[in-house]
């Protein structure tokens, strides 16, 4: 995955006609991400959904729209699946779903399910056991500067330092993983890998400790944000 704070440059013209398909909603970003990879093009070996959708906005093809009533029907299905009350999936911190960006989350920490939590909403439970320091996934995206794009907040992020933010163009599980001051996660610095803190049980809920890397302020003083700021006040 290639990661980079200036805007994406337009990609090989090879890739056109994958994501044209793409854009259309003949193929899905994963598909799409497959497709190119077996393109066997040097720089575009192991591509993620999250470029296809940045690479269909740089040619200008943009990204498929379905409508409401369908999108919210495939994520429902997709959520269904794990045990979640649909209407509740895509509301975490004040967030909601919205069908013309969200038709499914990608799957990039397996072996857990996402399922009403007891922190919050709705958390990531682990399916099977983990050991202390086993990677449980491993997050990508592009490299963005919060400064210069005032609503990155509203996609999935985080961060990497006080001025960057890993940024994904699709939901994945990750945005799942609910806060604690005492996780059993964390993110490493250098793959960006998951990893357990310590061992993990079957069923047990996933946690970060969102303040383990730095925030922006503006993303701080955010309204559904105030949770982090009594949690910062009472370590004090």
């Amino acid at each position: 995955m290639r990661s980079m704070v200036d805007p994406l440059p337009r990609p090989d013209r090879r890739l056109d006609p994958i994501l044209l398909r793409y854009s259309r909603g003949e193929v899905s970003a994963y598909d799409a991400a497959c497709e190119i990879q077996e393109l066997g093009l040097a720089g575009y070996q192991d591509p993620s959904a999250s470029e296809v959708v940045l690479w269909s906005k740089a040619v200008g093809f943009g990204i498929p729209s379905p409508p409401e009533e369908e999108a919210r029907a495939q994520a429902d299905e997709i959520l269904r699946r794990s045990g979640v009350v649909p209407d509740r999936a895509f509301r975490k911190e004040g967030e909601s779903m919205s069908g013309r960006v969200v038709a499914g989350i990608i799957d990039n920490i397996p072996h857990s399910r996402i399922g009403p939590s007891p922190i919050h909403g709705n958390g990531l439970f682990a399916e099977r056991g983990f050991a202390r320091g086993q990677i449980l996934g491993t997050l990508d995206g592009q490299r963005v500067r919060h400064a210069d794009d005032p609503e990155v907040f509203d996609q999935e992020w985080n961060a990497v330092s006080d001025e960057l933010l890993l940024v994904r163009a699709l939901p994945t599980k990750y945005r799942f993983i609910n806060h604690s001051r005492e996780p059993n996660c964390r993110i490493d610095e250098g793959d960006m890998s998951i990893r357990a803190v310590r061992d993990i049980e079957a069923g047990e809920e996933l946690t970060l400790d969102y303040q383990a890397r730095p925030l922006p302020p503006a993303y701080l003083a955010l309204d559904r944000t105030a949770f982090l700021r009594q949690s910062e006040s009472s370590r004090e």
